[in-house]
């Protein structure tokens, strides 16, 4: 069985490898991933200090790993050619997609590749043999995944280049492969069946996910108004915003209509609750199994799957809520310093000129995404020379007197680069030209 890791380039620890198999009857699925349990035991040291750091936190130039290094990048990493204790989800499809069985259990795997996602999918696009079943069942989940209601954001993430002494070199857009989503997808099938499993034994810790707080759909209506973009508010099931999304794709708001979209939807949080379910994803039971190295909740629900007794509902309870407050500070954390690093990388390059798009406005003044560098800064009013603006809200478009210039959303703008102030991680643009 030629199972594989398929991470990021500069992935540092490895939890999850995958293989697929297909017969005349189905794809028999094989996520396997790091048993941490098997070394990290309940109330030791190490658990204790996991359990206060309850993940890993990563930064563009270093990551504070849950678990000491000699475990999260040796011992429990999944290695090529590097025979690893692991918990293995087998999951049985038929020809269409849909689960037949599945089973997890305690195994012993080596990893045949460690594969980056640009190396995968160059083995998808050549058809490769090692990739193809797999391909073939991610195109199939996908598909439920979309006809079930999955809500896909699509919120593009910044990669840091550094320099050998931990300076920005550049700053671009994590590049999105179908590889991707083969392994998001497989992952999920792998936490459903988990989240299957510990219900069936009657305890586990989940991954929730309520649906939206009508008053804030009110808020986002009112905004998608703005941007000349029906939404409903009454739209508070995931088919309903999933629909929704994809009749934006091509809108030039998008971007900034998706993450305000994000901050419109509640928090995923970890719960002992077992009826709740997950209302991005369109799912009743999920939970959190694939990642043991870095998430605390994992590491409990492989516990929980292999033996009873050890956790009591009201322990699973206060170790879900640290969990969740635990990710919560992981991710200000992580966008703080993605925010600080972006600044900095620009603190240098005040006076210089760039084009960009603009990706929002409002009645202060314009937000715009530079073209060659995955950063976004703010064109205040102030700043701009030109007489008698006026920000016309129903047309979401700023109009000038005359032969004066008109901004919109999607127009290309010379810009030039203000003042930034790094502790904020604040960018501010002034105006050169109007493409």
């Amino acid at each position: 069985m030629n199972i594989v890791t398929i991470d990021g380039v500069d992935a540092r620890d490895f939890d999850d490898a995958v293989f697929c198999e297909k017969d005349s009857k189905g794809y028999r699925l094989f996520v396997s991933i790091a048993d941490v349990s098997h070394y990290v035991r309940i109330n030791s040291l190490i658990d204790d200090e996991a359990l206060q750091r309850t993940t890993s936190v990563y930064f563009p130039d270093r990551a504070i790993p849950m678990l000491p290094e000699k475990l999260s990048n040796e011992v429990c990493c999944l290695k090529p050619q590097k025979y690893r204790y692991t918990m293995t989800a087998e999951i049985l499809f038929d020809l269409k997609g849909s689960v037949i069985k599945s089973k997890i259990y305690p195994s012993v795997i080596k990893s045949h590749l460690r594969l980056t996602y640009e190396q995968a999918q160059g083995m998808i696009d050549s058809k490769n043999s090692l990739m193809q079943d797999m391909y073939e069942l991610y195109l199939l989940l996908r598909k439920k995944s979309v006809n079930r209601g999955t809500v896909f954001l699509d919120i593009p993430e910044p990669v840091f280049t550094m320099d050998a002494k931990g300076n920005v070199t550049a700053i671009s857009k994590r590049p999105v492969y179908p590889a991707h989503s083969l392994i998001e997808e497989f992952m999920i099938a792998a936490n459903i069946q988990a989240a299957r499993l510990m219900k069936s034994k009657g305890m586990g810790i989940f991954r929730i996910h309520e649906a939206p707080d009508a008053e804030k759909l009110k808020e986002y209506a009112e905004l998608a108004m703005e941007y000349k973009v029906k939404f409903d508010p009454s739209w508070n099931r995931a088919k309903q915003i999933s629909d929704y999304l994809k009749k934006i794709q091509k809108n030039p708001a998008r971007s900034l209509l998706n993450r305000s979209l994000l901050r419109s939807l509640e928090k995923a949080t970890y719960s002992e609750s077992k009826e709740q379910g997950h209302f991005a994803l369109a799912l009743k039971d999920y939970s959190h199994f694939t990642s043991p190295i870095r998430r605390y909740p994992d590491l409990m629900a492989h516990r929980l799957i292999k033996t009873k007794g050890l956790y009591k509902e009201e322990d699973i309870k206060r170790i879900a809520e640290l969990c969740t407050q635990g990710e919560i500070r992981a991710m200000e954390a992580e966008r703080s310093i993605n925010r600080i690093k972006q600044a900095r990388f620009m603190q240098d390059k005040i006076g210089n000129s760039f084009k960009g798009e603009i990706s929002g406005i409002n009645d202060r003044g314009l937000y715009i995404e530079l073209k060659d560098i995955f950063i976004e800064g703010f064109l205040a009013f102030s700043r701009v020379s030109y007489e008698g603006l006026i920000f016309d809200r129903s047309k979401m478009a700023v109009l000038g007197k005359g032969k004066k210039p008109r901004f919109k959303l999607g127009d290309l703008i010379n810009v030039v680069l203000i003042d930034v102030d790094v502790f904020k991680g604040e960018i501010e643009f002034g105006i050169r030209d109007h493409t």
